[in-house]
């Protein structure tokens, strides 16, 4: 649809383009933020305030390298000061599409698909146009939420699954190994330095920073992987359909993703996790998985403090 807008914008004059897609945009169903050749964010339409959490008032007038809405890709480096696909389209005039990790509002990392466009006026450069929208894994993940906690299936504090969900999950993803050899791993996953923030910030501040970290890892894993809160600061996630190296991506993503998120109320406190991973064996009973995911957790703290 842009792309054949294209020809027609170029042929306007700047204010007239920059009207055009003002109300051609405002009522799409994708975010939509338009900027200028400097890259000034003048425009920001409903449902990117929708995907967001960010209100129009709050970021028209900003530059998009002020790092606002801190797109990360899977290895955590921050795309708005380094390799912004908005910024290369600005330079080269190609139309691009990549999936990367919006900052939410609230602190949450969530996953979107961008494309980004070149907008011209009288043939020349005026700026770049990005629409992103939010995975469709979110809204089967919310449904599957509200399932779960209709069966008390669900923690309390984080709304995700309880230690009784995960149990039971562990016993169907065994019985499916052993009679259909559907391969799965286990992640313990543990937040780091949970005590200090307790003692420092107080205990509530410490349930805020377990329903963050619960929220974010819930909107970057697939619906057919099993996630929940296994006790403490401990949360457990059983990886469907996995191998060896689906296993170890899974746990760097989640660890960097995590790292990019925080606390609004609280910017200085660093989220931090870190995972212990284990590609169960046929020969494994869901004790024995668990302690080599346990141990291999131990592991991964000690070399994170090397």
């Amino acid at each position: 649809m842009i792309e054949l807008l294209n020809d027609f914008l170029s042929r306007l004059k700047r204010e007239e383009v920059i009207v055009f897609l003002r109300n051609f945009l405002k009522n799409f169903k994708q975010g939509a933020y338009l900027v200028d050749e400097k890259r000034k964010i003048l425009f920001w339409n409903k449902s990117a305030e929708k995907i967001s959490g960010f209100k129009a008032r709050e970021v028209t007038g900003s530059h998009c390298y002020q790092n606002i809405l801190q797109h990360i890709d899977h290895l955590g480096r921050k795309l708005c000061l380094h390799d912004c696909p908005l910024h290369k389209t600005m330079n080269d005039g190609k139309i691009r599409q990549a999936n990367v990790f919006l900052y939410h509002k609230d602190g949450t990392r969530i996953p979107v698909a961008i494309q980004t466009f070149p907008i011209k006026a009288k043939s020349k450069s005026i700026g770049a146009l990005e629409l992103f929208s939010s995975s469709g894994e979110i809204s089967k993940l919310k449904n599957e939420l509200s399932r779960a906690k209709k069966l008390s299936f669900f923690d309390s504090l984080t709304a995700v699954g309880n230690r009784r969900l995960l149990e039971d999950a562990l016993k169907i993803a065994f019985s499916e190994l052993k009679r259909f050899g559907q391969p799965f791993a286990v992640h313990l996953i543990d937040f780091d330095n949970f005590k200090m923030i307790n003692d420092t910030y107080g205990h509530l501040t410490g349930d805020s920073v377990l329903k963050q970290i619960a929220k974010t890892i819930s909107f970057n894993i697939r619906t057919v992987d099993i996630f929940g809160r296994w006790g403490g600061d401990e949360f457990l996630l059983i990886q469907k359909r996995a191998t060896k190296k689906t296993m170890l991506e899974l746990a760097s993503k989640l660890e960097n993703i995590v790292a990019g998120s925080k606390l609004p109320q609280f910017p200085k406190i660093a989220l931090s996790i870190s995972i212990g991973s284990y590609l169960i064996k046929s020969s494994d009973s869901v004790k024995s998985a668990l302690e080599k995911a346990d141990k291999n957790l131990y592991l991964r703290k000690q070399l994170k403090r090397n």
